[in-house]
């Protein structure tokens, strides 16, 4: 073999290492790049949209803010970046939200119908204030909207799920809730 050839060989072993080293590592450099706190990271959910693609919304911090929630996606490379993020404010400094969309499938009889389209609406609330155990009362969360609730003393998230319009899960006021219920001070 030729010199050359073994270099360009090395070259493209290095190429191929190098590529996999910072496909291992985007997730740790997507929140670097958004200026957010590597060591602070609590996976909130973890899962695939309509198109296969993985996503992740977290919870973590930056150099200005307690609580930032991110949404983070991997691309068809394997590459992380962050998408949206939704930080803490002085009006709210300890319950934070986010929200995404998810396409929930089409439904038809024939396949000469038109088909209806739905979506799944997320909505997902990290607080680190509450007072005591996170509850609702029948009634105050709509019947076509799912809650899950997961709370370690203070701490807690609310995910809400809705197949129905946005309207529905976008006018529920969790914090007036959670005040109303005395589950966070006023």
């Amino acid at each position: 073999m030729k010199k050359s050839h073994i270099i360009l060989l090395l070259v493209l072993i290095f190429a191929v290492i190098g590529f996999f080293v910072l496909q291992s590592c985007s997730f740790s450099l997507a929140l670097v790049r958004a200026g957010l706190n590597i060591g602070d990271v609590e996976d909130i959910e973890h899962s695939y949209d309509s198109v296969m693609k993985e996503f992740k919304v977290i919870k973590t911090s930056s150099k200005k803010h307690e609580i930032v929630l991110a949404l983070v996606t991997k691309d068809s490379m394997g590459f992380w970046e962050v998408k949206k993020t939704s930080e803490a404010t002085s009006v709210r400094p300890n319950l934070v939200g986010i929200a995404w969309i998810r396409s929930a499938g089409a439904k038809r009889f024939t396949h000469t119908e038109n088909a209806i389209f739905e979506n799944e609406w997320h909505y997902v609330y990290y607080g680190t204030n509450a007072a005591k155990l996170i509850e609702f009362i029948p009634g105050q969360i709509p019947c076509n909207v799912t809650v899950n609730i997961r709370q370690a003393g203070q701490k807690f998230w609310i995910h809400l799920i809705s197949f129905s319009e946005p309207d529905v899960i976008s006018n529920i006021n969790i914090e007036a809730l959670l005040k109303e219920n005395k589950c966070i001070p006023f």
